[in-house]
């Protein structure tokens, strides 16, 4: 069995592969729902609070997209993490990271398979989250805005594949999948907190994580480019830094 097989059936037996899809159609099932029915949930919980009113905008697609990109870039990239840290960590246990360094003639050989086959079930567990909030929008909400939807689904890819680089940077100098999933969350969470300012926000590629709540709203494809420029160059650094790092690490 090669490497890229083993990843795919390590994926399929460990099921992985259900936390990541069923998280995100989890959310992209649900938001839109809740999204169009909002004010009669709150009407019924109101309906005992003499007094009380709240009124709200008429729902539209562009929220209810909004509020599934929220929830997928937030809760789905923490599974994502999570999944990947332990995918990454290939040293865990140590017999495992003998086995496979005696075996294998380079790092990236070993590397490489992990990386591609997370990237590519992270992307498409967030592809079908997408299609489900699509599906569900259109049917309660009205006609869907194709072009965004379908610029979301390249940069999405792009962009968890930053992710799962980052999880590999740094599961080549921590040995613990807990401490490799906080330091990661670590990295992801002040990328968005140097946006505060404008000028670099729009160059972050945690920008490309909910691009769909700009995208519906009208927001250009062609606005994310310094984002998309920025996780290819970080991209690379965080594939070149991997394979330094498992290279000089010590069992």
């Amino acid at each position: 069995m090669t490497l890229w097989k083993l990843e795919i059936a390590r994926l399929i037996r460990t099921k992985r592969v259900i936390a990541l899809v069923g998280v995100f159609l989890f959310f992209g099932l649900t938001d839109p729902l809740i999204t169009t029915y909002l004010d009669k949930i709150l009407a019924f919980f109101q309906s005992s609070l003499e007094g009380a009113g709240l009124s709200l905008p008429a729902p539209t697609v562009a929220q209810a997209l909004a509020d599934y990109a929220g929830d997928a870039a937030q809760i789905g990239t923490i599974v994502v993490v999570a999944i990947a840290a332990g995918t990454m960590n290939f040293d865990a246990p140590p017999e495992m990271g003998v086995f496979l360094r005696t075996r294998v003639r380079s790092i990236s050989r070993i590397l490489l398979p992990r990386v591609v086959v997370m990237t590519l079930a992270a992307g498409t567990a967030q592809l079908l989250g997408t299609v489900a909030a699509g599906y569900e929008s259109a049917v309660l909400l009205g006609s869907l805005p194709w072009a965004a939807l379908i610029a979301f689904a390249i940069v999405d890819y792009l962009a968890l594949g930053l992710v799962v680089l980052i999880v590999s940077a740094l599961a080549q100098s921590l040995r613990s999948t807990v401490a490799i999933v906080m330091a990661s969350l670590g990295v992801l969470v002040a990328m968005p907190i140097l946006g505060i300012v404008p000028e670099i926000g729009r160059w972050l590629p945690t920008r490309l994580l909910g691009s769909l709540a700009e995208l519906s709203s009208g927001g250009s494809a062609v606005s994310l480019w310094p984002a998309v420029l920025t996780t290819i160059a970080l991209g690379g650094a965080c594939w070149w830094m991997s394979v330094v790092q498992a290279g000089r690490r010590e069992l």
